[in-house]
């Protein structure tokens, strides 16, 4: 809040300084060289017809006045959202040497980890690890509480170091002990640091799908169940023409008599837009509320 209030002063006090001199420069009482010929009351100066106006429009645009009047407004933004919603906001221009700044800091980055290239894994025989993995880029999702699932075998993340490019990042694995609990499982591949990252906006409406909720929809179609496997994290993926805003993490979902509870949902194209994630709910699960599904209350809708 401070810094808020000391922008906004401080823009505002050196912007009316500047108004201060220029009306004395544009009254003659300050010409150039210090020489004044023409009187601040000269109605040749002050009293033409909209002189007013172009004087304020001259001293507005202005480069440093321009600046000046931003600073003053963004001033006054940063001031009343510390005051009232307590929320710290910085200045912009601060922002933006921030940005530049990040964008060297990943164009060395990039340079440091080099050219994207699959994994080498190195199996052991099992007293120091059972797998040791390669890679041109950091894993940073993989700790100790997850498992790392490769060719049907279940793995535990251990240990890590840092090596010699292209592949500096080192990750050492064993297997996991019979009837561990697996609660996280990665499904991995070597060539997996090659495939793009998902977006982690997926899911989320936009400006148009917010403002305008019933513009541009798809066609209604009977949505589309795929069943998972045994490697995949899902037992259903249900790709639907609608959105499901009444499902959530809290809710049961009956299909085919068997209880699903939601994992994730994500976004794709037409026709089928919004894709569902359900695994099976346990049996102790509680269930409070129930939706009962088909692939065709969709066409249902009005």
């Amino acid at each position: 809040m401070a810094a808020g209030m000391l922008q906004l002063l401080g823009a505002i006090g050196y912007l009316v300084f500047r108004f201060y001199i220029f009306s004395w420069q544009r009254a003659a009482y300050v010409g150039i060289g210090g020489v004044a010929d023409t009187p601040s009351n000269d109605p040749r100066v002050n009293a033409t017809v909209g002189g007013g106006v172009f004087m304020m429009a001259d001293f507005a645009l202005q480069p440093v006045n321009m600046l000046l009047l931003y600073f003053f407004l963004e001033g006054i933004v940063r001031y009343l959202a510390a005051l009232v919603s307590h929320q710290v906001i910085g200045s912009l221009p601060l922002y933006a040497i921030s940005g530049i700044h990040g964008l060297f800091d990943k164009a060395n980055y990039r340079r440091y980890v080099g050219a994207l290239v699959p994994d080498e894994v190195f199996r052991g025989n099992g007293n120091a690890f059972d797998l040791k993995v390669y890679s041109c880029r950091a894993k940073l999702h993989w700790n100790r509480y997850m498992t790392v699932e490769f060719e049907d075998q279940f793995y535990q993340y251990f240990q890590e170091e840092y090596g010699e490019p292209p592949r500096r990042f080192i990750y050492y694995l064993r297997k996991s002990a019979p009837g561990a609990p697996v609660v996280v499982v990665d499904h991995y591949a070597i060539d997996s640091v090659l495939q793009a990252e998902p977006d982690k906006f997926a899911g989320a409406p936009g400006f148009w799908e917010t403002a305008f909720p019933n513009w541009n929809r798809p066609l209604l179609v009977k949505d589309e169940v795929v069943r998972g496997t045994a490697r995949q994290d899902y037992d259903l993926k249900i790709y639907s023409c609608r959105p499901k805003a009444e499902w959530n993490g809290y809710i049961t979902i009956e299909f085919e008599d068997q209880w699903y509870q939601l994992v994730k949902d994500e976004r794709a194209s037409k026709p089928r837009p919004y894709i569902y994630y359900l695994r099976k709910a346990k049996e102790s699960r509680p269930a409070t509320a129930i939706r009962r599904y088909q692939v065709d209350d969709v066409l249902k809708e009005s």
